[in-house]
């Protein structure tokens, strides 16, 4: 489409007369930490996204995993459902940020030339929120936890100042650095932010947050309820249920934790999951550990923490 044509959700921003760059404040990947971050750089015209899923290099990404979900958190530029900015607006007035961020999205895959790209887009455009938020995430999955925490913060705070709120996506990424520096309790108020955004998946990935923020405070009863409301309205939702597989064996249930292990694909698959989570702080340490207790039928499980340290926990 032509900038006369790009839509108030922003789902497509035009930039000068180049090609239409797609990006969607979609849903996830964790990483938020958690896992590898994806960013939207599929042309409009060429590409069909809808609600059920989103194309990601070409590839269909399902809605199925908090990482990818996280992941794709911050959009490559602007803010969903916000009003149709100017190109001044968007970019600070300057005409080279989009070669800086097609640099970046050359480097998808190292975390930390993607940092520094990131870093570059900022520079250019230094009050642009997704450009803190890309950049948060990738930090987080470097374990630069409080770097990540500040980039973050300062993107909420950008599109609460240009749009009223900010993303659920951001407030999830944002709780998830909280976490990492030790503060769940915090980091469940920035869950139940956003809660309030309405765009599809944000809510599900917030809940799944939220049950796995309590079973790190040790609110094991609370954590398995919110799961499980989880999977009522997203029930293929292999992350959670995943998790969900060690937050019953934790409480006792070892049927449950076996029936939500074969509901994945048995525990080689669930073996998978933990590994992935462990690699990416996908999941707090005490989900993980419990999991690991699941796996070896055991009371204890181990986990690496955010402080690089291992951990065992009885169940």
């Amino acid at each position: 489409p032509t900038s006369s044509q790009v839509t108030s959700d922003m789902s497509c921003v035009q930039l000068n007369t180049t090609p239409v760059v797609c990006r969607r404040s979609v849903r996830n990947t964790s990483a938020i930490k958690r896992a590898a971050c994806r960013h939207c750089s599929i042309r409009c015209e060429s590409k069909t996204i809808d609600e059920s899923c989103v194309v990601v290099n070409d590839r269909q990404t399902s809605q199925t995993s908090r990482r990818s979900l996280l992941g794709l958190s911050a959009a490559a530029i602007g803010t969903t459902a916000a009003p149709k900015p100017s190109f001044a607006a968007l970019f600070g007035g300057k005409n080279n940020l989009q070669a800086a961020f097609e640099a970046a999205m050359k480097v998808q895959d190292d975390p930390v030339a993607l940092e520094a790209a990131w870093t570059e887009c900022i520079r250019i455009a230094p009050n642009n929120a997704a450009l803190y938020g890309n950049r948060g995430t990738v930090r987080l999955g470097l374990k630069r936890f409080q770097e990540a925490f500040e980039d973050l913060e300062k993107a909420r705070d950008l599109e609460r100042a240009a749009y009223g709120y900010a993303s659920g996506f951001t407030m999830v990424a944002l709780g998830n650095a909280r976490g990492a520096l030790g503060d769940w309790e915090s980091a469940l108020e920035d869950f139940d932010a956003a809660q309030e955004d309405e765009y599809p998946g944000v809510k599900a990935l917030a809940m799944s947050s939220t049950a796995l923020a309590k079973f790190e405070l040790k609110q094991d009863t609370e954590a398995v309820s919110v799961a499980k409301s989880v999977l009522e309205e997203a029930p293929d939702y292999q992350d959670i249920q995943a998790a969900l597989a060690g937050l019953l064996w934790a409480a006792g249930d070892k049927k449950g934790a076996q029936t939500n292990s074969d509901a994945i694909g048995g525990n080689d698959v669930l073996q998978n999951f933990v590994t992935i989570e462990q690699d990416t702080f996908g999941w707090p340490p005490r989900t993980i550990a419990a999991v690991n207790a699941y796996l070896s039928e055991s009371s204890t499980g181990s986990a690496i923490g955010y402080d690089g340290v291992s951990t065992t926990y009885t169940f």
